[in-house]
């Protein structure tokens, strides 16, 4: 789809782009467009930066295979969405992702844009590499020798860093910004950098900026709900670099989604668990009373919350399904890993939910975890055949992926499954989820999980076999053969840490630095 299409189809929810301002940056995010926008960091931070005074931001994405064989033909640069300048011609490029494997696409990026991915090979005459978001937080080793600098945290506290950047020289913005907390300078930086995160979030709104139908969620309006979560499960990223759990007030809420309602009638409400609000009943019956009523989907919820009135509000609005992350299918595999979910507890919350109208159920889990044994990885088909038994009336949407140790996860240090052995695992799951009426399934890749743990768990040594695999769009073989040249060998990496030894991530503090409290 061309740029003035895309921009055609696009509803700017706070009025037209700015104008280039003193310092012009671009948001760069290494996925298609579908997948970027898609993402509501991406809204966010388009929102925050043009929000800054002497400052604007425009958007580019990964282009598609022929548009990327169109410009290598053509000999012409990857450009802006917004003025289709070239990216070389920005002073900075802002970049973030959600997700490790998107580093492979970030060099083939940089490269469709002349700009060299390595800061070695950079001059001052091209823009600054800044990067932050998830994997950033989570371990930024792997991209160090790309990026002038790299944010661990939350965006809204380093808004005034970066608003100075316009009083400040190009040539000091390293020294700059290696003065401020949470900014990790390469070569200037000797301590771990201190985890920040924003203070109340009734006064940063989290949420849409621009609707488009070329989204997972098509024209839907999105806005976060809660940031944290304070359940604790052992293999995950985000109830980790998200703490301490804070809510928004419902009126911080309902109020822009009315506003939103002038352009669209379908509202996405985000939380790590929409279930652990805590006015969610209030929030359900303000929706409730706006009429016409919106169509409501939510993120993730938790079958052990109270989500009757949530069941409700989503069935009145026309929704049908319904998902929940049991993760495995043993109680005893569940609580090793600090999710305490009972099959009975499960059972009733999607008896609540077919009660409340909700007939399609998505359920998520997970395999390769520590402990886990062929009796938990067969428990898995057993419980959605006792599930699908009981509840005839549904249909069922079975997700299945592999175990990906995290940094500053409880299991960060763990071994799992070499790719033979996992993709056993998957192709036996299948079969057996296959055989079940009315089940659909959907596994992901034990290859591209080993690619991820390995990148999760990479270090400064990654960088360059990151640059030549993402230039050369190396398939899973070649990328292998790459990544065991730079020292990290996927066989090697998926076996457990040594005890003792330091993380590539320890040059990151997970303590949060800018609220105390809240399981810090």
């Amino acid at each position: 789809m061309s740029r003035q299409q895309l921009l055609a189809a696009e509803t700017r929810l706070l009025g037209a782009w700015s104008t280039p301002a003193r310092i012009q940056v671009c948001l760069l995010y290494p996925n298609t467009y579908h997948t970027a926008m898609s993402s509501l960091a991406v809204h966010s931070l388009y929102t925050l930066l043009n929000g800054l005074a002497d400052l604007s931001c425009e958007r580019a994405f990964l282009p598609s295979q022929t548009e990327i064989a169109d410009l290598r033909r053509r000999n012409q640069p990857l450009c802006s969405l917004e003025s289709d300048t070239p990216l070389g011609g920005f002073d900075v490029l802002a970049l973030t992702t959600s997700f490790e494997l998107d580093w492979l696409n970030l060099p083939l990026c940089l490269d469709l844009a002349g700009v060299p991915a390595l800061r070695a090979d950079r001059t001052p005459q091209h823009p600054f590499l800044l990067g932050g978001g998830p994997c950033f937080t989570a371990n930024p080793a792997p991209v160090l020798d790309i990026f002038d600098a790299i944010y661990v945290g939350e965006i809204e506290p380093a808004l005034p860093h970066l608003q100075q950047m316009a009083e400040v020289a190009r040539s000091q913005w390293c020294e700059h910004l290696g003065d401020c907390p949470g900014f990790i300078i390469p070569d200037l930086t000797s301590s771990p950098a201190p985890r920040r995160c924003a203070a109340d979030l009734d006064d940063c709104p989290t949420a849409t900026t621009v609707l488009t139908p070329h989204t997972e969620f098509a024209d839907s309006y999105l806005i976060e709900m809660s940031r944290g979560c304070e359940r604790g499960c052992s293999f995950c990223l985000a109830g980790q670099i998200y703490r301490p759990v804070r809510h928004r007030r419902p009126e911080a809420l309902l109020e822009p989604i009315a506003r939103a309602l002038a352009h669209t009638g379908r509202i996405g409400l985000v939380a790590a668990s929409v279930s652990d609000y805590p006015w969610l009943n209030q929030l359900c019956d303000g929706l409730q009373a706006i009429a016409p009523p919106p169509k409501v989907s939510v993120s993730s919820m938790r079958a052990d919350g109270g989500n009757q009135r949530l069941f409700e509000l989503l069935a009145a609005s026309g929704q049908r399904s319904v998902t929940f992350a049991p993760e495995t299918g043993t109680e005893a595999l569940r609580d090793s890993v600090c999710k305490h979910l009972s099959d009975k507890q499960l059972y009733e919350a999607i008896a609540a939910a077919v009660g409340a109208g909700l007939t399609s159920v998505k359920l998520y889990f997970i395999i390769g975890l520590p402990e886990e044994t062929e009796h938990d990885r067969n428990a898995i088909p057993a419980l959605v055949q006792e599930l699908s038994a009981e509840f005839a009336q549904c249909s069922w949407s079975i997700s299945v992926n592999p175990f990906v140790p995290k940094p500053h996860t409880a299991l960060q240090a763990v071994g799992v499954p070499e790719i033979q052995t996992m993709r056993g695992y998957l192709a036996r799951l299948t079969d057996a989820l296959e055989q079940l009426p009315r089940v659909q399934v959907r596994t992901g890749s034990a290859r591209w999980a080993a690619v991820q743990a390995a990148i999760s768990r990479g270090d400064s040594r990654l960088a360059p076999a990151l640059v030549t695999a993402g230039v050369k769009q190396a398939d899973f073989s070649e990328l292998r053969r790459i990544f065991a040249d730079a020292g990290h060998d996927l066989a090697a990496c998926a076996e457990p840490l040594k005890p003792g030894a330091g993380c590539p991530w320890d040059i990151v503090n997970p303590v949060c630095y800018d609220v105390t409290g809240g399981g810090n």
